[in-house]
This record gives structure tokens, C-alpha cells and sequence, in this order.
């Protein structure tokens, strides 16, 4: 799955302990958001938990938040998507017609 669980901590400014599986690697910064185990396996979260009774959680939490912000909130997603569209328009299309697709773009946005 995607990790929501993982977003809602973030978002609730809670550093997370989780195996990296899926996206979570992707969402989670091992050692400055939370802590990854791996390999999937009760030894690995023990490990995982051991690192957490010594690391700066409340630090973590903070620095989570923040990726929330400024990675997985709508606004910012959303202009992350345009920047997408804006690229794929200019790699695709002549100078005049990207530029005019871009400009449409951002009168839609905004």
C-alpha cells in the first residue's frame, strides 16, 4: 500500500517505527522522520523499538510534519503535477504551442 498510516502520524506530528515495505521508504527518512526495519520480521522491529528507546522522537515527529507539508499536502501535490504537465507539454509540442498550454494551465490552477 501507499502508507497513509505513515502520512497521518506524520501529519499528527509522530515519529514512526515500520518495516520498509511499499512506499514507506519512499515516506519515511530512516533516522531524521522515523525508523525503518527490515528484513519483515519480529527480530527487525525489536531492533527497530531498540533504536527508538534512543532516539529523538519528539525531533522526529517535527521533522515529519514537515515533510507532510511541504511533500503530501493537495496544494503541494497538486503543483508538483503541474510541473509535470508543464515539462511533458514543452517535451512534446513546438515552443509556441508548450507555452501557450503552460499559460492555460495556470489559468486553470488558479
Amino acid at each position: 500500500g501507499f502508507g497513509f498510516v505513515a502520512l497521518e502520524a506524520m501529519r499528527a506530528h509522530k515519529p514512526i517505527v515500520a518495516f520498509a515495505v511499499g512506499a514507506l521508504p519512499e515516506i519515511i527518512e530512516d533516522g531524521v522522520t522515523g525508523l525503518l526495519c527490515s528484513p519483515v520480521e519480529a527480530e527487525a522491529l525489536v531492533v527497530g523499538l531498540r533504536r527508538a528507546l534512543h532516539a529523538p522522537l519528539q525531533a522526529m515527529g517535527e521533522a515529519g510534519h514537515e515533510r507532510f507539508r511541504r511533500f503530501f499536502l493537495v496544494d503541494a501535490m497538486q503543483e508538483k503535477i503541474q510541473d509535470i504537465y508543464r515539462e511533458a507539454c514543452a517535451a512534446t509540442a513546438p515552443a509556441g504551442d508548450a507555452q501557450e498550454r503552460g499559460r492555460r494551465l495556470d489559468r486553470a490552477s488558479g
